[in-house]
């Protein structure tokens, strides 16, 4: 629809070079396009999908600016004087950013760190988006990009969002991702948070588990997946492939391996977020998981990872299982996992090991997983003693096995022996080899 050269002025009074078509979509095209700040982003729409409530949309969103920049938001919008189409600017996804399905499809393989890390951050600004009061009403594997060496994410196609509960631009989701009201078409039911809240949840079990949660024996039955059979399998009869309670739709080994094999690497804590979610929060909204206990629940599993010292795997430890009796084993060697030594700080339990960054985090419980407080350090004398140093700013009071207390002051480092305790400030650590 647009040529190489082509120039284009925006309603902030702009003026926009087209270089290169980027690819086109259901709505558009998108273009690469110079402005006087650099390279950016050019959404064009087609004559058909040029309404007058997607151009309401994109002037509000760009009226109201980003609620993060990890969103690729509208931030100029351009009409065209000779067909009534239009367009907005948005900035350039950088290329070393990966989409979903190059993960599910194992065209990029990361560690189970910097998946964990990619979910967190795609949960958190999606917190960030719904607390601003709007809807996303179209999470899939489509939408969030993610860098492969940090976790970091960026979400597109936001053209899309609206304020909560409105329904202006049309888009109500993709399938295989919808809530299932959704799905059904139930009357009254727009597209809203809650929905979001559904949405997300399915994509995170992609990204964790490298398979849909609703993708069972019901589905493996279906020759061919027509309307009728999507209506059926992701709206009039949605059942989790791990429902404890109805069987039907299990896992088919040799078609869902990932599934099979994913459930038994992640801890019991995980799992059962998962099964409130597609069990209770399948069709009950007010009973789907908010962001804050998905952040709390992945931060847990951040907590619970450590190394095989056999295979050097990574390996998620159960604290639920050593309650129960049971031990843990190495997914990949199946070596018998020992306890680790634990530090608990309130309600974190972390398994020590040479890599353990406490965040700020585990000491004040804001979220701040970026600034490190504490690391874990060896005597050079005798390396097999560890210590804690203090990587913070504050004095921190060492509290020894008979009662008598010391001080670690920034940059020095706490012996970490049976039975001490750590003062943080707002939190106390114990210690047990």
């Amino acid at each position: 629809m647009l040529k190489t050269g082509d120039k284009l002025t925006g309603e902030k009074g702009v003026q926009y070079t087209v270089r290169e078509m980027l690819g086109a979509g259901g709505q558009g095209e998108v273009y690469r396009i110079d402005s006087p700040n650099g390279p950016m982003a050019l959404k064009w729409y087609y004559k058909q999908t040029s309404t007058e409530d997607q151009k309401k949309i994109i002037m509000d969103l760009v009226e109201d600016g980003s609620p993060s920049p990890q969103f690729l938001w509208p931030e100029d919008f351009i009409r065209s004087n000779s067909n009534n189409t239009f367009g907005y600017v948005m900035e350039l996804r950088p290329q070393e950013y990966r989409n979903i399905p190059d993960l599910l499809n194992r065209r990029v393989q990361l560690t189970f760190g910097i998946v964990i890390k990619a979910v967190y951050n795609m949960v958190e600004q999606f917190e960030i988006l719904h607390r601003e009061g709007y809807s996303y009403k179209d999470i899939s594997d489509q939408n969030v990009f993610f860098n492969p060496r940090t976790g970091d994410v960026l979400i597109c196609d936001n053209d899309n969002v609206s304020k909560n509960n409105q329904d202006d631009s049309g888009v109500y989701g993709t399938m295989r991702y919808m809530a299932p009201e959704i799905v059904r078409g139930d009357k009254g039911v727009h597209p809203s948070t809650k929905t979001d809240l559904y949405s997300m949840a399915v994509l995170m079990f992609c990204m964790l588990f490298i398979s849909h949660p609703l993708d069972g024996a019901n589905e493996a039955r279906i020759h061919a997946l027509d309307d009728a059979a999507n209506l059926a399998l992701y709206g009039t009869h949605p059942i989790f492939i791990f429902d404890p309670v109805n069987t039907e739709n299990r896992p088919v080994a040799g078609i869902h391996d990932n599934a099979l094999l994913f459930w038994e690497i992640y801890p019991s804590f995980l799992k059962e977020k998962f099964i409130k979610a597609f069990t209770k929060g399948m069709n009950s909204p007010t009973d789907r998981i908010v962001e804050r206990e998905w952040k709390d629940t992945l931060i847990k599993l951040m907590n619970s990872t450590i190394i095989c010292p056999y295979c050097n795997a990574e390996v998620f430890y159960d604290e639920t299982n050593e309650e129960n009796g049971t031990r843990n084993y190495c997914w990949n060697c199946r070596s018998l996992i020992n306890k680790p030594p634990i530090l608990r700080i309130g309600k974190h339990m972390l398994p020590i090991s040479s890599s353990l960054k406490i965040k700020a985090h585990h000491l004040n419980n804001n979220y701040d997983l970026t600034k490190v407080e504490a690391s874990i350090t060896r005597n050079p004398k005798n390396p097999s003693q560890m210590g804690l140093k203090n990587e913070g700013s504050s004095n921190w009071t060492y509290i020894r096995t008979d009662g008598t207390q010391g001080v670690v002051p920034p940059g020095k480092s706490a012996a970490l022996i049976q039975g001490i305790k750590i003062v943080f400030g707002n939190e106390t650590g114990e210690y047990k080899g």
